[in-house]
């Protein structure tokens, strides 16, 4: 599902739009072995990758300056999303 979602031009160009985010993805592993961690625990919550649990008490903050960075190409990549062929779900057969 990351992949796919990630794997669009219209993500890579806002990822590049987003400054000091660049264009990685934490592997599945690293959340894998988050869950993993958490449940042997029993963690009310888990985060991953490990940055993200520092951010959360600001996270209202943090969300408002990554939408401001990245509305300035937002127009832009709206345009490359609605003309390209992403099928981000595994197709399914058609119901009667």
């Amino acid at each position: 599902m990351t992949s796919r979602g990630f794997g669009t031009e219209a993500a890579r160009r806002l990822m590049a739009a987003t400054p000091g985010r660049g264009t990685r993805v934490a592997p599945l592993a690293v959340g894998i072995d988050a869950l993993e961690r958490g449940i042997a625990r029993r963690s009310r919550r888990v985060v991953a990758p490990a940055w993200v649990g520092p951010v959360l008490p600001v996270r209202m903050a943090a969300q408002r300056v990554v939408e401001r960075a990245t509305r300035r190409g937002l127009a832009e990549v709206l345009r490359v999303a609605r003309e390209e062929d992403a099928p981000l779900t595994t197709a399914q057969e058609a119901r009667p």
